[in-house]
């Protein structure tokens, strides 16, 4: 098929995937809807279907808490002024009077009444403050010096006090504070601390005024603090018994869960899943922009995995109508493991969960139970793993939607029914998943072309028919997939590749040379038959074993994965043991030289990791089989030489292997080379 075509038709089906799925979330979303009115009659228990919230309790509790706010007060600069002004001026006021304590000639007066009334009436005429008679001898009598100190300290403790905010409530506690504090420290004037205390009280005003526009301002963000912060239903919260009365507050919250009856088609609730949808989809689509080059999935397997895609998502739409706790997921998971591999298959199956989820009304426990259950199918499936086929895939994936399924229960606080039917409806519709995944694993082999754990490890017995031509007739050949086999297999686990698929089309990758067997030299004893051939004969001989392996395989049916790395195994390269003669004989005999593309294969180069690893395995278990060394040193050099070849021929281009890869491939072999190049000590005769 055309290349553009199929990019048309890929994004013509993944369009149709997507609208398949928005219907789907669409109708499997809309929740049971009733016909009330306020004053209605419930005919049944009715149950928040998702997390909303409460916008009657929200607001009343919003009204509640702007009403309490208190009046809110500030400190006013002015009367702050006027406070400590009025002190200096009642400490001017007594000055005055005590001057006239003494006559002309500096004698004490004899009758100090007049001007103890002279300086109440002052005091209260000038800072309407009713001074007692007491308070005011006490003033005129005292030392000089004390009175001196008590001037001092009552201007400093009101400037103090006027800094800060003193309503009428706080003002009196403050001034005995400030005052408790300075007599503490120096007792000498203790017997004036209460005087001071009356003066001060009597004259210091509270500095604080009333501000509309604060209290005003404090009392809206008292009200948008609450509506902020909103009262929430919870998922699974009884609105409405059966037989209750339906209130203005139950239809309020049965409005917003959008449960009442409505003959109008739901707009609202198509936009929310369209942009649900199309979010989660733009998403998706980076994904595959970013991991293109290490994916390189085939067209059939691609159409494969978007019908698989869809599949949990219609049996969804009946499944969740009977529980929110059916795990069908897996089926998905087991089968794109089986394609694609492991992490990647975890990935999509995460946002499969993702575009399920709304059909389970957003259910967290079906959520976590499946994610356990994804992570578990998806390792035990993969595609390198050779225990796919165990009852373990079963078993296991089960046993840990289950246990989820019990923990989230127990932290929920669950009763004894919900245990059973959570329980039961996971586990058994997990196992019901992987069952249904692996009996319809052929049928998908089928349309997608690809090759499942199973299939390779049944290609990978001793006895089918190819292995088994290959191991009698050419045994050297034989023996030579089998090294190639253990290399690949350890490059592919160093880098993440399919191992499985590696190992096993290493088995297959020389079939090929089951025509001509004595052709090649692991088959050869004491006769070559090069010998009486020109180097072109010899050359179409070798080369041939690409196009002859390729219909072995199709007539045996084989996975086209494993066709596809018989083809791509030597690249377009050539053998240059047989050109380099062509060019010594042709110089000889004075012909211009021969076209090296006459001498190549006839295949294309390495289109995946896998191909491009059983090329190199192949290349070098082959030279450093030919050069009889057990020197891991030379071995390494060897390696090293024969992948700069093939990046200068331009071998590894479409391969999508990192030069990190390669250095990780060459570790691998090197340490399989070292386990067979260790000596065993020698037994005695």
């Amino acid at each position: 098929m055309h290349k553009g075509l199929k990019r048309t038709l890929a994004v013509f089906i993944s369009l149709l995937m997507i609208a398949t799925i928005v219907v789907c979330v669409f109708f499997g979303y809309i929740p049971v809807k009733y016909d009330y009115e306020v004053g209605s009659i419930a005919t049944s228990d009715i149950y928040a279907s998702r997390n909303v919230i409460d916008s009657y309790q929200t607001k009343y509790d919003a009204v509640l808490a702007k009403n309490s706010v208190k009046n809110i007060f500030v400190r006013s600069g002015s009367e702050s002024d006027d406070n400590i002004k009025n002190i200096k001026s009642f400490y001017q006021l007594v000055r005055q009077s005590r001057a006239l304590l003494l006559d002309e000639y500096g004698t004490p007066v004899d009758d100090v009444t007049p001007i103890r009334d002279n300086l109440i009436n002052n005091v209260y005429n000038t800072l309407d403050y009713q001074m007692s008679e007491e308070d005011a001898m006490s003033y005129l009598t005292m030392s000089y010096y004390s009175f001196n100190y008590l001037e001092d300290k009552a201007r400093s403790v009101t400037e103090i006090l006027m800094m800060d905010l003193a309503d009428k409530d706080s003002l009196d506690i403050q001034i005995n504070s400030q005052l408790k504090a300075i007599f503490e420290e120096d007792d000498s004037f203790s017997s004036y601390k209460d005087l001071l205390n009356r003066t001060m009280s009597g004259i210091i005003r509270p500095n604080a005024i009333y501000d509309v526009d604060a209290t005003n301002e404090a009392a809206e963000n008292a009200y948008n603090m609450v509506m902020e912060d909103p009262v929430e239903i919870q998922k699974g919260t009884k609105i409405v018994s059966s037989g209750d009365v339906i209130t203005e507050h139950s239809y309020q919250i049965l409005s917003d869960l959008e449960l009442l009856s409505d003959d109008s088609f739901d707009l609202l609730l198509l936009f929310r899943v369209l942009l649900y949808v199309a979010v989660v989809s733009v998403v998706l689509f980076f994904f595959f922009k970013l991991r293109k080059d290490k994916l390189n999935i085939d067209f059939r397997i691609m159409l494969s995995l978007i019908i698989l895609f869809v599949i949990p998502v219609l049996v969804s739409v009946y499944v969740s109508t009977i529980s929110h706790q059916a795990v069908v997921i897996l089926f998905f998971t087991t089968l794109c493991a089986a394609f694609i591999g492991v992490s990647d298959s975890i990935i999509l199956s995460v946002f499969l969960l993702v575009y399920m989820w709304p059909i389970y009304s957003f259910d967290s426990d079906m959520f976590m139970a499946s994610l356990a259950g994804i992570v578990i199918c998806a390792s035990l499936s993969g595609r390198n793993k050779a225990n796919s086929n165990t009852a373990g895939l079963i078993i296991f994936p089960t046993l840990s939607v289950s246990i989820v399924a019990f923990i989230l229960n127990f932290l929920n606080g669950s009763i004894r029914n919900d245990y059973i039917d959570t329980l039961g409806i996971s586990s058994l519709s997990a196992a019901i998943s992987i069952v249904a995944a692996i009996g319809l694993m052929p049928i998908f082999e089928l349309i997608s072309g690809s090759v499942s754990p199973v299939k390779l490890i049944d290609l990978s017995q001793p006895s089918q028919p190819l292995l088994k031509r290959l191991f009698i007739e050419a045994p050297g050949t034989s023996q030579h997939s089998m090294m190639v086999a253990n290399l690949s297999d350890a490059a592919a686990d160093a880098i993440g590749a399919d191992a499985l698929l590696c190992r096993v089309s290493s088995y297959f990758h020389d079939i090929g040379k089951l025509n001509n067997p004595g052709y090649f030299t692991e088959n050869q004893k004491d006769y070559n038959p090069h010998s009486v051939l020109t180097p072109a004969e010899s050359t179409a001989i070798i080369t041939a074993h690409i196009d002859d392996g390729v219909k072995m395989a199709q007539k045996d049916k084989l996975p086209k994965a494993i066709i596809d790395i018989i083809k791509q195994h030597h690249g377009t390269t050539y053998p240059s043991f047989f050109y380099k003669k062509a060019l010594e004989e042709a110089k000889l005999k004075g012909l211009p030289e021969p076209d090296v593309n006459s001498f190549r294969y006839r295949g294309e180069v390495p289109q995946t990791r896998e191909a491009a690893i059983v090329m190199l395995a192949d290349t070098c278990e082959a030279a450093i089989k030919s050069a009889k060394t057990t020197d891991l040193v030379q071995c390494e050099s060897i390696m090293r030489k024969l992948i700069k070849y093939k990046i200068e021929e331009d071998q590894l281009v479409s391969s999508g292997l990192s030069f990190n890869d390669i250095e990780k491939i060459i570790s691998a072999f090197l340490n399989i080379y070292s386990g067979q190049f260790h000596e065993r000590i020698k037994y005695p005769e």
